[in-house]
């Protein structure tokens, strides 16, 4: 449980879990309660933690543990694929509710013959075990459940809520910057993501440098933490621009830095639905993303751009500067999108309980 956008979602519907009458476990299958523990905790969420091992017997027979000591309803699976081994084994267990959620157009796994053998058998068992589908997006939905997904009675797409009042209500953007030793003038390209492989941050530091050719005043700021920041530490280096970049690492203040930026750029080379995105246009920063997003994240009009990823860094360096030149929305509009397409906290929330009290209710799944 780190700053991701699915674990800070996860998060932001347990602290609005006891208004629905629900109360939340979280099984990390990593071996270790993560950053956002302390604060699961004083919710009064429970960690369960299962040792990373590649004997899946064990992590069966341990999720199995768990499943019989807690006394839960509902398996909520967030693990793409993998879903499919542990709705088998809550299946096993006696759980009524198994659902399976796609947050992914990919798991950046090469598809070598055993791969594919193996999520062969993960989508049978999903296909079977699971009594629910739930995805971040159409394309996420496809890429787990198969072509034919939203035509199986058992689909239905959840989109993530965000606390908008958070993003409108963010620090002063000067006193922002000046904490981060940015400039008051200066033209701030950001984002705020792990530092893994479907980001694509080798591409980002390539526009960037084209940036900084083409607009002297400008400054980076990427939010975030990951496997591949040392590499990206380097590539920067390499290139010249360690006195135009700014990295925080994790922080909890990611309103207060959205509102440093000028332009928000992610051209990740798979998402799901990325709740950063969806947070840019919410503190009211226009994003610059690549077509392998999906359209669905586009929720306040005028304020994201799609590109494709055969262009060249240049073409993409020259986009972000114009969207940072363009007029947004103001707060109440923005406010507004947000209610209107169904990407507020309540919504989700209230969404997710009415799902969770339905399966409890339904007959079919005693």
């Amino acid at each position: 449980m780190d700053r991701g956008g699915v674990e800070t979602w996860l998060v932001e519907v347990l602290r609005r879990a006891s208004s629905c009458q629900l109360e939340m476990g979280f099984l990390c299958l990593g071996g270790r309660p993560g950053v956002l523990a302390p604060e699961i905790a004083a919710l009064g969420g429970r960690i369960h933690l299962v040792r990373p091992t590649k004997n899946i017997a064990a992590v069966g027979r341990e999720f199995g543990r768990v499943l019989r000591a807690e006394g839960y309803d509902i398996v909520h699976s967030h693990v793409h694929s993998f879903s499919g081994f542990l709705l088998w084994r809550a299946a096993r267990a006696g759980i009524r509710g198994r659902i399976a959620h796609s947050h992914s157009t990919s798991d950046g796994k090469k598809r070598t013959l055993l791969r594919r053998a193996y999520l062969s058998i993960m989508r049978r068992l999903i296909r079977g075990y699971a009594t629910t589908w739930i995805a971040a997006s159409t394309e996420a939905g496809f890429a787990l459940f198969g072509r034919d997904w939203e035509r199986d009675p058992r689909a239905r797409i959840v989109r993530y809520g965000i606390d908008v009042s958070r993003f409108l209500n963010a620090g002063p953007r000067d006193a922002v910057r000046a904490e981060l030793g940015l400039p008051r003038d200066s033209i701030v390209v950001g984002s705020a993501a792990r530092f893994a492989r479907e980001k694509n941050y080798p591409f980002w530091i390539q526009v960037a440098a084209k940036i900084a050719l083409l607009e002297p005043r400008s400054r980076f700021l990427l939010v975030g933490d990951g496997e591949l920041r040392p590499s990206i530490e380097r590539m920067v280096a390499h290139l010249g621009l360690e006195d135009r970049f700014v990295m925080t690492g994790l922080r909890d203040d990611v309103p207060d830095l959205l509102r440093a930026m000028d332009v928000f750029l992610m051209p990740s080379l798979y998402e799901g639905l990325p709740v950063a995105c969806l947070e840019a246009q919410a503190a009211g920063v226009p994003a610059v993303i690549s077509d392998a997003v999906t359209p669905e994240a586009a929720v306040v009009p005028g304020m994201v751009q799609r590109l494709p990823l055969d262009l060249t860094p240049e073409d993409w360096a020259r986009a972000v500067l114009q969207a940072g030149r363009l007029a947004h929305p103001g707060a109440g509009s923005r406010e507004t999108a947000f209610g209107r397409t169904g990407f507020s906290i309540q919504a989700s929330v209230e969404g997710l309980a009415a799902l969770y009290h339905d399966i409890i209710r339904d007959e079919r799944y005693g």
